[in-house]
């Protein structure tokens, strides 16, 4: 019923009270007379006036009364409204304050905010980035609302993002739904969607824009969550980067005290953890091995505002020494006064000690292609020296063959031609050893029991090496070798040879040991090596001197050919004898320190105790005079004179000779006497020509006639010449420069085992 009705009623009420007392009061005390009518005896006319007054006071009395007790009553339901709103709002904003999860805020918030604002169906629609139909999701608690009401939604996103108020739904006069934007600055974080009371003035009173308020709150405070949430992504990032970053991290003062350090940059100083260092409280200047660094460092820092790679030295707490490189910068404040120091530092030890090792492997492999070009010099010119004295030798034998007369002056001459030529030829081979060409016959030996034999042939020659190698120590009795006995001798007499011309004058004396183990890369160390040598089991000689001893500038060139310290030397004793060792697959290294002697240390690799010994095979020919009988042999040197040479000599011991300058001639003129049909006895073929070598013309023969005699001839070892093409089926070597008494044993022999 409404407030005015019930004021109404209340009043009739009450002048009913009125006139129903009025008549109860006249009957008791004045029967027959009315309580009013005793007030107004003189005046009758009066009483009904009277009596109609009182009943309207008591109406209007009963009306204001009626009215106050409403008026109290409503006041009394706002009030408690109004407390169970603040309740609401109270506990409503403690929960933003508490809360730091969005989806349990909301999931705790809108059920207080429907019991604190009488509204109904709130839901909350969280937008993702920029909303879109596909980008926006619902909240923790709206997943039963219908499909019809989230598309309903999703076309309202537009008109959501621009609003500022309230957006109320449904026709005019009937609007009871609504979408409340929740969001801060422009931003829109999600939108609520609810109903109102049906009450209209709801919409208008205070309660509502408290609702709105609330409303600015919770975007307020979703707000705050997502920057709460990006500063705690942003800083579990940070943490991450200062804890494993690759590089050390610290700030300090100027003074050097640090003020925070990562753990890497901890531990590269020695610590245990960056607390541990912290709490040392020690100066960074107790860790740099120069302090002068760190004063230099201080002054750029001061100068630039910055520094960037600058290295320095630092011994950590441990007692290791690192290389470390800074980029840091110095902050100051508004006063220009220093505060501080940030900075990064990088360990770069292993770096560093990597170039330091690449530039020794530069410098070794530089070296290491000295040498071989050195090596591939010597042996070339060695090549066409022995070419040069074998046509000199040849033609010195061809003039003595047309002489005739051994008692002849001229004989005498051209035999001295000959020797000297020999002498030549010793040069050239000292040339080829030290370029590893020499030609060798490597056989199985016990090098001590070879060593012994050389020494004591040594002190029946010289009475002096007696009383100067005083000591010999072989330890390695047991031990096998493949290797060269002739090469071997000489390589031992050119050792003691050399330590001989170290010795002082007076209390000289030479030491040998020789061992057999297994090596690794420490043995080597300390030694100027001619090559280096893998780790593995090795015979060892050691030749130690007493004398002057060798400067370290003179000890790096001590291998290279024709460098000599002495007035009367031909600088080709080691280097030759080195490359005799290199054909032993060793290698010979010195060390010496001015002053205190001189070591040479020999390697060579330890065979198998069962491998065969190579046996040679024999010279013994017939004592048949070689006799040609018209037969053809074909001779093919690029050196004219070599080829008229080989003509002429066999040509008198009654052979048809043939001549070719290169391989490409010589395979087209012995094919052509192939098909003729001549009888071809051998072939005595150069391995290096133009155009075509005899290597590559020799698989060309053995395709025209596989058991066509071929006698191969060089300035270079046999190894090398044929080696790797052993399926040529070779029926001899010769060595250049060779005698032609040695040719003619060479073609003896070929046509006799044919």
């Amino acid at each position: 019923m409404k407030s005015s009705h019930q004021a109404l009623m209340l009043g009739i009420l009450l002048g009913l009270i009125a006139w129903l007392a009025d008549a109860l009061l006249s009957w008791y005390f004045f029967p027959g007379i009315s309580f009013f009518e005793t007030l107004f005896i003189n005046d009758p006319g009066r009483t009904i006036y009277v009596r109609a007054m009182v009943v309207i006071l008591f109406l209007i009395f009963g009306l204001i009364v009626g009215q106050l007790l409403i008026k109290s009553e409503h006041n009394a339901k706002v009030l408690e409204e109004n407390v169970n709103l603040l309740d609401g709002v109270r506990k409503i904003h403690e929960i933003i304050v508490k809360r730091d999860d969005e989806k349990e805020l909301l999931a705790e918030v809108l059920p207080l905010i429907e019991n604190a604002f009488s509204l109904s169906k709130l839901v909350y629609y969280s937008f993702s980035g920029q909303p879109t139909k596909s980008s926006w999701k619902l909240s923790a608690n709206d997943q039963n609302v219908s499909e019809t009401l989230r598309s309903f939604v999703d076309e309202k996103i537009p008109e959501i993002l621009e609003a500022e108020d309230l957006i109320c739904l449904g026709p005019e006069g009937t609007q009871v739904a609504f979408l409340a934007p929740i969001g801060m600055d422009e931003q829109t974080f999600g939108v609520l969607y609810g109903e109102f009371p049906k009450d209209k003035s709801y919409r208008d009173s205070i309660r509502c824009e408290n609702f709105k308020v609330l409303c600015r709150d919770l975007g307020y405070a979703i707000r705050h969550h997502h920057d709460q949430s990006k500063l705690n992504t942003t800083s579990e990032m940070l943490t991450d980067l200062y804890s494993n970053a690759p590089v050390g991290i610290f700030t300090s003062t100027v003074g050097g005290k640090l003020l925070f350090v990562n753990d890497l940059l901890a531990k590269i100083m020695g610590a245990e953890s960056a607390e541990a260092l912290l709490k040392s409280n020690r100066s960074t200047s107790v860790f740099y091995a120069d302090p002068e660094r760190r004063n230099k460092f201080i002054q750029s820092l001061r100068t630039y505002g910055s520094v960037v790679d600058f290295e320095s030295d630092f011994i950590g707490l441990d007692g290791e020494r690192h290389t470390m490189i800074f980029a840091a910068r110095l902050k100051v404040d508004v006063d220009d006064i220093d505060t501080h120091i940030e900075g990064f530092a990088m360990d770069v030890t292993s770096a560093r000690a990597a170039e330091r090792s690449n530039r020794a492997l530069q410098k070794k492999l530089a070296e290491v292609q000295y040498f071989k070009s050195i090596t591939v010099l010597a042996g070339g010119i060695a090549h066409e020296f022995n070419n040069i004295l074998q046509g000199m030798m040849g033609s010195a034998y061809l003039a003595q063959m047309k002489l005739n007369d051994e008692t002849h002056t001229v004989w005498e001459d051209l035999q001295e031609i000959q020797v000297s030529g020999r002498r030549a030829a010793k040069l050239c081979d000292q040339l080829l050893s030290y370029a590893g060409k020499k030609n060798m016959k490597l056989s199985i030996q016990t090098p001590d029991e070879c060593l012994e034999n050389i020494l004591k042939m040594n002190r029946d020659l010289d009475e002096e090496s007696a009383e100067v190698i005083s000591v010999v120590k072989l330890a390695g009795q047991n031990a096998k070798v493949k290797m060269d006995t002739p090469a071997f001798s000489e390589i031992i007499t050119q050792l003691i040879s050399n330590a001989k011309e170290a010795l002082p004058v007076s209390d000289g004396e030479i030491k040998l040991y020789t061992e057999a183990r297994a090596f690794d890369g420490t043995d080597f160390a300390g030694y100027q090596m001619f090559r280096e040598l893998e780790p593995g089991d090795y015979w060892k000689l050691k030749v130690i001197d007493n004398g002057e001893g060798i400067g370290k500038e003179n000890l790096q060139h001590i291998f290279e050919p024709f460098y000599t310290t002495r007035f009367l030397g031909r600088g080709l004793g080691l280097p030759s004898i080195a490359g005799m060792v290199e054909k032993f697959e060793g290698s010979l290294g010195v060390c010496s320190t001015p002053g205190a002697g001189t070591e040479f240390a020999l390697w060579i690799p330890l065979s198998p105790a069962e491998e065969s010994t190579a046996v040679e095979s024999s010279n013994e020919l017939s004592s048949r005079k070689l006799d040609g009988k018209g037969s053809k042999i074909w001779v093919v040197d690029d050196e004219p004179l070599i080829c008229m040479t080989i003509e002429r000599v066999l040509g008198k011991l009654g052979f048809v000779v043939g001549t070719a300058d290169n391989g490409v001639d010589g395979l087209e003129k012995i094919r052509k006497d192939l098909q003729k049909g001549i009888d071809v006895k051998c072939i005595i073929l150069d391995v290096t020509m133009p155009l075509m070598g005899g290597l590559e013309m020799l698989h060309y023969l053995r395709a025209l006639d596989a058991d066509l005699p071929v006698l191969l001839m060089s300035g270079f070892d046999e190894s090398d010449s044929i080696a790797e093409h052993s399926a040529l089926n070779v029926n001899g070597f010769i060595h250049k420069p060779f005698r032609m008494e040695g040719l003619e044993r060479s073609v003896q022999k070929i046509l006799e085992s044919a």
